[in-house]
This record gives C-alpha cells, structure tokens and sequence, in this order.
C-alpha cells in the first residue's frame, strides 16, 4: 500500500479521508506510522505495512480467542485445516475449491464498470485463496485493484508470502 493507495480510506469512526504520517519502504509501500482523518485527532496504526483500522474492543471475544491462538499463532496451518474441516463442518460432500467456486460464482463480476479500474474488497481475506480464483474469473476487458481486509497479521503475513498480495489491510 502506499501513500496514494491511502486516499481511498476513510476513518471508521468519523468517514473522514485519511493521510498517511511515516515511513515508507524503499519500494515507496507504508512501513510504520499512523494514519489519521482530515481535522481528527484519533490516529490509526500503520505496523510492518499494515494499516489496523479497528479497535481491540470493537472484536469480540471468540475472534480475539481464534486469532490469537489459531490465525495469528499457526497460520501455516490454516489452509490444510480449511481443506479438510469445511467440507464436514458444512455437511456437504464438495471440496474446499467447489465451495469457494459456488462462492464466486453468485458475484456479479460482469457488472464491474469497463470505463475504469473496479475495486474490490474482501473481508476476511485470510490467506488469500479466493483471490487466484477471483482473478480468473474476471471478464475480459475488466481491469481491477482487489484489496483484502483481515484482522489477522498472521493471516495477511500468510498471504504475502504466498504472493498473493498487492493490496492488504490489517
């Protein structure tokens, strides 16, 4: 992300613009630092490139409990522990793939705008499994920026490493 990427966030408690006041990278990205909203006083932080644009007391508590000790402590474990428990957590016989398939398959990504760059966002983007998938099902002459949310740093560490990232907030 970088200081022009910053210019599409608001704050979420005013839906003030944010800027960003740093360090960068040598690559241009946001390193450390806080974001803040135009005339706000409340900062949001910027830690190993990752804006946290939530507060702690805003999670509750099984998402802290889950996050804590499965997404952010184990994270290589995540996608393994996906493949095999959804399936049977969903009591469906269809593979993980089938089911992120069906997911994808109720967007409405033909009615992304062709004049410009559409935005995407997805929540809870974990590792990033969906966003090759996401990226193959885009209609020829689309072009889009997809950007994913996660509370997780393990998560979005996961996914960087993976190379799945170009757009990522904590």
């Amino acid at each position: 992300m970088t200081p022009d990427d910053v210019t599409c966030l608001r704050c979420p408690e005013s839906g003030q613009p944010l800027h960003f006041d740093g360090t960068l990278d040598r690559h241009g990205h946001l390193l450390t630092g806080h974001l803040r909203p135009t005339g706000g006083a409340r900062r949001w932080a910027v830690q190993e490139g990752l804006p946290r644009l939530y507060r702690e007391a805003w999670v509750h508590a099984p998402d802290r409990f889950m996050r804590r000790f499965f997404y952010d402590a184990i994270p290589r474990a995540h996608d393994p522990a996906v493949k095999l428990l959804l399936p049977l957590l969903q009591g469906v016989r269809e593979t993980e793939g089938q089911l992120r398939d069906a997911y994808l398959d109720r967007m409405a990504l033909e009615q992304l705008p062709r004049d410009r760059p559409a935005e995407i966002l997805e929540v809870s983007v974990g590792t990033g499994a969906n966003l090759p998938r996401l990226r193959a099902r885009l209609p020829p002459g689309i072009r889009a920026r997809i950007w994913g949310l996660d509370l997780s740093a393990g998560m979005v560490g996961r996914l960087r490493a993976g190379g799945r990232a170009h757009h990522c907030l904590g």
